[in-house]
Parts: C-alpha cells; structure tokens; sequence
C-alpha cells in the first residue's frame, strides 16, 4: 500500500475461516498439553474483524467434515476501504461511510443528497499509525462500482471521507477570501496585522455580517464561532479505487 494512497479490496472469507480455525486448533491443543480441564471442541477465537457485534465464523463443531474452506464465514465478502497517509494520523476518529451515487444530466454521477442513505462500516480498525481500514458487508464490486452508462441504471456508490463534527477546529484560511468577509472565507489576509506580529489581536479582525461578530463587541464565544472551521468531506466514486472489472 503506498503512502498518501487510498484502495478499495475485497476480504478473503478462506483465509479469514483457515486462520480462525488454525487459532482455535492450536489454542485447544496448548490447553490439552497443559493438562488444562478444556473442552477441546471449543471455539475461543470467531472474530477475524473487530466488528461491533457477531461472528465471522460459527462454531467449528457445527462444520461439516466434507464442507470447503471458506463455507463457514457468516458475512462471505466485505469490501474493505484502506486509507493510508497523514490524514490518517492528523484525523484517525474521521467518519468513513458509503452512499449511494445519482446520475447527473450530463452522464456524470454524484452523491445521492439524501444522509439516511449513508452507511457506515461494518467494521473499522488501524493497522499502525498511518494506515485504517473500514469493511461494508453486502457490497459487492460490481455494485460498488456500478457502470458508466446511464441507461444501465447503476450509478454504484461513493465512499465518503469526513473530518468528525465532534472534534471541532480552529483557525482560519491561510490566504484569499471575499470582501465582504464570511465566517467561511476568512482568511489571514484580511486581518490588520504589523509585519513584527506573531499572534492575532481582537482588534486585528474586521467585522464579518453573516457571523454577526463585531471586535468591539466581541466574546469568546462569539470568537469560537467565527475562527471554528467546517468539516472537510471527500467523496471517492468506487470506480476510481478499483481495476476495471469486466
């Protein structure tokens, strides 16, 4: 996985079910030779995944003898979001979910406008400090990714990145902005600062309507409102994180 890179897999239910069955095979036979009191038909390990709640597998003595490797896994196939790079360490409770895509006029597809729609993962993990992974279970590349004909009526879905509301921050934009200012588009720029200055003063910051702050009669809490940024969100359409799928 290179650096400052995002990829879409897909989860591999025979190897999940193998190494499961391995851990439990061994688990059960370390307590044998311990003379440990165990029943050595028991299954200690059934989650692969840190999901919230269930099993990737069932209790192996329900398995059929006759039965193939990777039959047993509950939620066969997840598609698995891998995201790797700063912003993984600079924002690690950030919000990762699906929604379904829309079709434009143009040919050109777009998030669906419609929050009851998003999904979040079924599962969620670091490997790391740089690197987090999400899974959605019940999606399936080829719905995922959808086609790029209109006609066909499956415009897949994107996958979202968003900074989480509820670790708010601060600051304002490094450069730019409009006349008049807003509470979105404040920049440095536009304060009256000395050349010498190494901080901002409250009398540095012009009046910005939309936020109804004024230095003169400014707060802290008026303050707050005015420099605390917006979430950031990204959306990635599935198709842009995967090969060609024919």
């Amino acid at each position: 996985m290179p650096a400052e890179g995002v990829a879409l897999v897909e989860s591999d239910p025979a190897f999940v079910e193998a190494f499961l069955a391995g851990a439990n095979h061994e688990l059960n036979y370390e307590l044998l030779w311990r003379g440990f009191p165990a029943d050595r038909r028991a299954t200690a390990f059934r989650r692969f995944w840190p999901h919230a709640g269930g099993d990737d597998i069932d209790h192996l003595s329900t398995w059929d003898a006759a039965s193939a490797i990777g039959s047993h896994v509950v939620n066969a196939v997840s598609m698995v979001l891998l995201v790797r790079g700063e912003l993984v360490r600079r924002y690690p409770s950030m919000t990762i979910a699906t929604i379904p895509a829309k079709w434009n006029t143009n040919e050109s597809r777009s998030p669906l406008d419609d929050a009851a729609r998003l999904e979040l993962p079924a599962f969620r993990g670091r490997i790391g400090e740089d690197v987090v992974y999400a899974g959605f279970s019940n999606l399936t590349p080829k719905d995922a990714v959808g086609t790029p004909v209109k006609a066909d009526n499956k415009p897949g879905v994107f996958f979202l990145l968003s900074e989480n509301p509820g670790d708010p921050r601060f600051g304002l934009d490094p450069e730019g902005g409009t006349t008049p200012p807003t509470r979105a588009t404040l920049s440095w720029t536009q304060l009256t600062l000395p050349a010498e200055a190494v901080y901002a003063t409250l009398s540095a910051f012009p009046a910005v309507p939309d936020a109804s702050f004024q230095p003169g009669s400014a707060t802290p809490a008026s303050m707050a409102n005015l420099v605390r940024q917006r979430p950031f969100r990204a959306f990635m359409h599935a198709s842009l994180l995967v090969r060609p799928i024919t």
